[in-house]
């Protein structure tokens, strides 16, 4: 598992914007999460729940329905969303997808 502070790397972040962006008004599996963490050597659930919660802090739908997430995670995490949001507040998928293809 990754180190207390470690920077996350792009591929990282991807990884957990697009399972982020799929789910269905942000609630995930324990299971799924683990599946993650399995492919993420430098992640641990736990972390990865947290990241989670980054992007839940940035997502404009999450904000309307009244979910906090975590504030923490910074400039990155709101820059990873803002990058992947069209106008209307959802993902765009296509883009995202496209972008975790170079990690494939």
């Amino acid at each position: 598992m990754g180190t207390r502070g470690e920077d996350w790397e792009e591929a990282e972040m991807l990884r957990v914007l697009a399972y982020y962006a799929s789910l269905q008004g942000g609630s995930y599996s324990d299971e799924d999460v683990q599946k993650l963490a399995n492919r993420m050597p430098n992640r641990g659930p736990a972390t990865i729940k947290l990241r989670i919660a980054n992007f839940v802090a940035r997502d404009p739908k999450m904000k309307e329905a009244g979910r906090k997430g975590f504030s923490g995670g910074g400039n990155k995490a709101t820059a990873f969303v803002q990058k992947y949001l069209l106008d209307d507040g959802n993902f765009d998928f296509a883009k995202l997808l496209s972008d975790c293809s170079k990690y494939l």
